[in-house]
């Protein structure tokens, strides 16, 4: 990318991302653990409120592609997509 700021930043991202993948499993594991396990696949207000400020990243290397892709195209806007509204995941610029 050649672009030390934005690779610091995506670094960053990626390292927030990754721990709050551990603090989700640590989260599922405990209602697991006391039985109040979400069934089905429908969430909890307590599920709703945990997953409200987490961040679904995609892999590096899938992230990395959807920039150069976005940037071979010129796009002037990008929509983020899929698990936004079911998970709560923060929307980020490219």
């Amino acid at each position: 990318m050649n672009d030390p700021a934005l690779e610091a930043l995506l670094e960053r991202l990626h390292e927030e991302s990754n721990a709050q993948v551990d603090d989700t499993r640590a989260y599922f594991d405990r209602r697991v653990q006391e039985g109040t396990r979400v069934r089905n696949s429908a969430l909890d207000d307590s599920a709703h409120r945990f997953l409200s400020d987490k961040m679904v990243a995609l892999d590096r290397d899938k992230a990395q592609f959807c920039y150069l892709l976005c940037r071979a195209l010129r796009a002037r806007r990008t929509v983020p997509s899929g698990s936004m509204n079911t998970c709560g995941a923060r929307g980020r610029p490219l």
